[in-house]
């Protein structure tokens, strides 16, 4: 930073007036200030505060990130579905960096690391699917796997009354039942995710292939 000017954005309006005025009624702060100021002199630096609203701040997103479908299945868990059958998962359509099991993911929000903005964007057909969905979107996923002929394994909860659970089993090769959901879901946030919104609930995971559902 030497040398710059510095374009700070800060969403505390009492830290944008206080810099910008250089003064506090506050001795620690103005402590702090006096600090600041030795810092730019030494550096030659210029910095710009200018205030921005916490919600449109990308800088403190992940403090308020609070997905219900930013959950994880365990990576020993993970690892053992890859074991079961035998090949390599090469695509994760619905992930972010916090959590995304393999290194090709789509995220629907900007991420730098994604291999596009959205899953349903890209063709599954020459991919071995790592799937799993927020739950509403399971139709959806369900629909894409058939009219492009994917395979792959699908996370999804027991739930027999929906009307998508026909066309899941339908495009099933087998099926594989999960752990109690508090011993093999991670959430990667300190709010509530789905499935732990509904402890009861199963989790399977489905080895799918688009194919048979057609």
């Amino acid at each position: 930073m030497r040398g710059q000017h510095i374009l700070l954005w800060e969403d505390n309006l009492a830290v944008v007036h206080i810099v910008c005025n250089g003064s506090s009624r506050s001795p620690a702060l103005m402590a702090e200030l006096r600090r600041l100021w030795g810092f730019m002199a030494e550096h030659n630096i210029t910095l710009l505060p200018r205030y921005i609203r916490s919600e449109d701040n990308p800088a403190d997103f992940w403090s308020r990130w609070r997905d219900r479908s930013a959950w994880q299945l365990s990576i020993p868990l993970f690892t053992a579905l890859q074991k079961r059958v035998g090949v390599p998962f090469t695509l994760d359509p619905f992930a972010c960096r916090a959590t995304a099991l393999l290194n090709r993911y789509c995220s629907l929000r900007p991420d730098p690391g994604a291999y596009a903005r959205d899953g349903f964007s890209v063709d599954w057909g020459g991919e071995h699917l790592w799937l799993n969905p927020p739950w509403e979107l399971i139709p959806q996923t369900l629909f894409k796997l058939r009219t492009e002929g994917a395979r792959g394994m699908l996370i999804a909860p027991y739930w027999p009354a929906q009307t998508w659970w026909p066309e899941l089993l339908a495009s099933t090769v087998a099926a594989f039942p999960l752990p109690t959901t508090l011993f093999c879901v991670l959430a990667m946030h300190d709010g509530v995710v789905e499935p732990l919104l509904h402890p009861s609930t199963l989790l399977f995971a489905f080895q799918v292939d688009g194919h048979l559902g057609l």
